[in-house]
């Protein structure tokens, strides 16, 4: 697969050679969405216009919302619910949360792209509380990821940030979910597609508790419509590194939810757990469950906590005694 670098707006951007040409990410679902002509046309609020729900909330109420008090006027911004240049588009509107993520947790917001998307640009992603966010208001740009203050994921397929884009994921458009994993323990950064993770984008997110750092999006395009779907958080514990663990292990988590003691983790941590259009019974590993001899480990470190890992069942057994 051919790699290429071109140079747009005075940036290097990397991009593979299908990327270039147009391959994207299909829907989430098979729910029909209004053609771009019918939601150009439509006269009321966009959101009226989609009745997929679609991996929405699922029971799990949202932690926060989309700051209205702060958006461009000229944008229709209610609760969940972002409508961009209903009218027509003169530049780049970014928008924010309603409040700050907390420093030291682990946060995890989605989002469902509502229209179809094109233009210059849309993006997911954060920034701290120095982004202006009237900065390019008559300016067509990629808004997130132009300086250090901000770390933006394009509909097109690319990270960006202090700007330098590089080729990250497929495009997405509309009907896809865009996931924004954010560790503020650690300052990774990672974004989901369909429920699945694309990986660690960036490594550099700070976490001095003085940096104030909001979840943002932005876009060029008129009448292009967002939904924020999801946002959770949870502290960076024993019990959230246990569960990254047995989220990726079928066969450790198969096993969990058979235990009416543990089964509520799986709902707690469902963004862990990876996406299966089908997920088949698998065989309890565990015939003689009932003669596990519980063990307790105590952990000095976080490289014998990494070391226990690499052993699923010795895994298992910390977890029950914990």
């Amino acid at each position: 697969m051919s790699v290429e670098i071109l140079r747009t707006n005075g940036r290097d951007e990397i991009f593979l050679a299908d990327t270039i040409a147009g391959i994207r990410a299909p829907a989430f679902c098979d729910c029909v969405f209004p053609r771009s002509t019918d939601v150009l046309s439509f006269k009321g609020n966009i959101h009226d216009h989609i009745s997929c729900k679609c991996g929405e909330n699922e029971g799990r109420p949202l932690e926060w919302i989309w700051d209205k008090e702060s958006a461009d006027p000229a944008c229709y911004v209610n609760g969940r619910n972002i409508t961009f240049h209903p009218t027509f588009s003169q530049g780049t509107t970014v928008i924010r949360g309603e409040k700050r993520l907390e420093p030291g947790m682990i946060h995890f917001w989605e989002m469902k792209i509502v229209t179809s998307l094109s233009g210059t640009e849309t993006m997911v992603g954060i920034g701290t509380d120095k982004v202006d966010l009237f900065a390019h208001r008559f300016r067509f740009t990629s808004a997130l990821g132009l300086d250090n203050q901000s770390w933006g994921f394009s509909f097109r397929g690319k990270a960006q940030y202090n700007n330098r884009s590089i080729f990250y994921g497929k495009p997405y458009s509309q009907g896809c979910l865009v996931g924004v994993y954010l560790d503020l323990s650690r300052g990774y950064l990672e974004f989901f597609l369909n429920r699945r993770s694309l990986g660690i984008a960036y490594k550099n997110i700070p976490v001095d508790p003085s940096v104030k750092i909001y979840p943002m999006t932005c876009s060029t395009a008129a009448s292009s419509a967002i939904r924020l779907i999801n946002s959770t958080s949870c502290p960076d514990n024993l019990e959230f590194r246990c569960m990254r663990v047995v989220a990726k292990n079928p066969d450790l988590l198969a096993h969990l939810n058979r235990m009416p003691g543990l089964k509520y983790l799986s709902n707690r941590y469902w963004y862990l757990i990876p996406y299966q259009d089908d997920i088949d019974d698998i065989a309890d590993i565990y015939e003689d469950a009932h003669t596990i001899k519980h063990r307790a480990y105590l952990i000095d470190s976080e490289d014998e906590f990494d070391d226990l890992l690499l052993d699923p069942r010795e895994f298992f057994y910390f977890f029950c005694d914990h």
